[in-house]
């Protein structure tokens, strides 16, 4: 059991990416809505990562990784769909 938080829809409305987190694990995956094809972790490890976002294009994902209690990085994902 886990959760998933945060969704954004693509702007050409055909992924949508959310945050996740189960047993000890976070990441991001971005998925199709139309189920064509399988869904894609773009990042996971220990690290929470969470609140994708795209940008306006659709070419690119920025989302937040948070190590510790006190520091939170912006990470960018190169998405070619």
């Amino acid at each position: 059991p886990g959760y998933e938080t945060h969704p954004s829809m693509s702007p050409d409305g055909k992924w949508v990416a959310y945050g996740f987190s189960a047993e000890g694990r976070s990441g991001v995956t971005v998925e199709p809505l139309d189920g064509g094809r399988a869904p894609v972790k773009v990042i996971e490890g220990q690290a929470l990562a969470y609140s994708p976002q795209w940008s306006p294009d659709g070419t690119m994902l920025a989302f937040l990784r948070s190590k510790s209690t006190t520091r939170s990085d912006l990470l960018l994902y190169d998405w070619k769909s």
